[in-house]
């Protein structure tokens, strides 16, 4: 018959390996450093942005918002040269009206980073360092080892994705075709960016 420091120690490592596989789990950083500028999703401002020198170009607005919801998000193009873009979707308070040129206007300015994607095509001659690794050299294969990235077996191209504490991180193929590195997504969830609003 085991002893009580056996079945002690048992229902400790029991309790254990629950907790790890309880929940997210990884604590992945929701920011960027793009050529010496660091954004902080849920912090960094569109106007912050141009401050900085970027050029913002609207490149999507939402089709419907869900009522109840807070907030409503835009995408826009960033860029400082034809060798320096990417991609952003900002977050703004919602009114509730049908009419969102309001919340249009002023995602310009005060549009609150939430989502980052970015090419290492787009950005190659600059330096962009997510998670201390620059954006170059960054693979699938790294981001698996390293970070635990899971494939995902649902989509038509190859991507790669890690469900962080606070968000996901996504690396993907640019389409069925090809099965190279073509982009890197960090997006901060709602319910992370919602917390931090109220602070």
């Amino acid at each position: 018959m085991p002893n009580k420091r056996c079945i002690t120690l048992l229902l400790l490592l029991t309790m254990l390996f629950t907790l790890v596989g309880c929940g997210n789990t990884v604590d992945m950083p929701m920011e960027v450093t793009i050529d010496g500028l660091t954004i902080v999703l849920g912090q960094t401002t569109m106007q912050d942005m141009q401050d900085a020198g970027y050029k913002a170009s609207l490149s999507a607005v939402p089709d419907t918002a869900r009522q109840g919801d807070k907030y409503i998000s835009f995408d826009y193009l960033l860029s400082k040269t034809a060798e320096l873009q990417f991609s952003v979707r900002v977050t703004v308070p919602w009114s509730g009206n049908t009419s969102i040129n309001k919340e249009k206007s002023l995602s310009e300015t005060e549009g609150i980073i939430r989502t980052i994607t970015i090419r290492p095509a787009s950005v190659k001659n600059f330096e962009v360092i997510y998670n201390g690794v620059e954006l170059q050299d960054l693979t699938y294969e790294y981001s698996e080892k390293e970070w635990g990235a899971e494939k995902g077996e649902q989509y038509s191209k190859p991507v790669y994705k890690i469900e962080a504490k606070n968000g996901d991180v996504i690396l993907s193929s640019e389409n069925s075709f090809r099965t190279d590195f073509y982009s890197l997504t960090v997006q901060l969830s709602m319910k992370a960016f919602e917390k931090m609003q109220k602070k």
